[in-house]
């Protein structure tokens, strides 16, 4: 390799074992973080559950309605390594075979993909702008329809994470325990300093963002106090950005008031989005 070539380059690859070959590529893939899918309408269904279902043989509790973790739309990884040659691609497809991620070409495109689902346990939803309203209100205008009118039903959800922009938060404060009362699973609201992630050309077609990842900004921000029944912002919480952290106090106060008669263990933290996710 030559000092003004910025690609190291390693001849003899070829003439290693397959096995080790096979280990290099595999170790070139992306390890997996949380990520965000987007919500949209559509998820919260009224239909048996399963026995593997939360609420399952809860009938005497009214009519479930949950919201069906299958119908949130997939994310799609970009896969260059499976251009290289005939063995990084076979390393790429165990390796997505291993995470559960069907290997497909986006529509309208020349690009081959790997499409992530939505995962509960540790990815989140986030919300754009435009979609408060009907993240709130899908709920009751899905109890309005003919099967569920005048019925007291069950909600039902999974759903862990969201995350919302600080221009939403800006925007949703006074209402933002409706959030937690509807999707009853909710343990943590992230805010972003910045906008949510949105469909670029290559998605508009099908309506599958690109994968983006996010993690905690590394503060520790309010949680549920169960002595002081508030949300109490942690000890050593920082913001840079103190009209982001007087958004939140109030955040916090909001929820706190809708919750005092409840010992509810959730959260609300600052998050950063990452990056998007290539090989």
């Amino acid at each position: 390799m030559s000092a003004s070539d910025p690609y190291p380059t390693f001849p003899l690859f070829p003439d290693l074992p397959p096995e080790l070959r096979n280990q290099i590529w595999l170790n070139a893939m992306p390890t997996l973080k949380p990520s965000i899918h987007l919500y949209h309408r559509g998820c919260w269904l009224h239909q048996p559950l399963n026995p593997s279902d939360e609420g399952y043989g809860l009938d005497d509790e009214g009519p479930p309605v949950s919201f069906r973790l299958e119908l949130v739309k997939k994310t799609w990884l970009e896969a260059p390594l499976v251009y290289v040659n005939y063995e990084a691609r076979q390393a790429a497809l165990k390796w997505g075979e291993q995470h559960g991620m069907p290997f497909c070409s986006l529509p309208d495109t020349e690009r081959l993909v790997f499409l992530r689902s939505f995962n509960a346990n540790i990815d989140a939803l986030g919300v754009p702008y435009e979609e408060w309203e009907n993240l709130i209100l899908e709920l009751a205008d899905r109890q309005s329809e003919p099967d569920l009118i005048n019925q007291t039903v069950r909600p039902i959800s999974a759903i862990k994470q969201f995350i919302l922009s600080e221009r939403m938060l800006k925007s949703c404060v006074s209402e933002i325990d409706e959030l937690f009362e509807v999707y009853c699973g909710l343990e943590t609201v992230y805010i972003i300093d910045g906008e949510m992630p949105e469909l670029d050309a290559a998605s508009s077609a099908t309506g599958l963002l690109q994968s983006w990842e996010y993690e905690p900004s590394g503060v520790k921000g309010w949680r549920w106090d169960p002595e002081q029944r508030r949300l109490a912002a942690q000890e050593n919480t920082q913001i840079r950005s103190p009209t982001l952290y007087a958004l939140m106090e109030e955040a916090a106060r909001v929820v706190t008031e809708a919750f005092t008669r409840y010992a509810p263990h959730f959260a609300i933290v600052p998050s950063g989005i990452v990056a998007s996710i290539a090989m």
